[in-house]
């Protein structure tokens, strides 16, 4: 299987978001139906109940992590993941930056 399908077999998901991009909601729906379990950091300032407003919030264990923020440097939250033991990291269609590309070491 190629890496980038194997990605989306892990059993947890963290889902960083600033609700700057609508795909990132239905990753979040798409996640859940198939059974993942789903934890959802919202940096907007306007979360919704049942969502992390930082990275340092979530819960250890989760395996890998999708990045799709706009108003800020997706590097910022990388090494907070890496910090909580995210493995490996998704970044969003237009979200990636020098700074997270280099430091994505997964």
């Amino acid at each position: 299987m190629p890496e980038q399908e194997s990605f989306w077999s892990a059993g947890s998901f963290a889902v960083i978001t600033d609700k700057t991009k609508p795909a990132m909601e239905l990753t979040i729906d798409k996640l859940t139906s198939m059974g993942k379990r789903v934890y959802v950091v919202d940096t907007s300032g306007n979360s919704e109940e049942g969502t992390f407003h930082k990275v340092s919030e979530l819960p250890v264990g989760i395996d890998y992590a999708v990045i799709g923020i706009t108003k800020t440097d997706p590097a910022e939250v990388v090494s907070d993941l890496k910090g909580i033991g995210i493995k490996k990291c998704w970044i969003h269609w237009r979200t990636d930056t020098p700074g997270v590309k280099s430091r994505c070491d997964w």
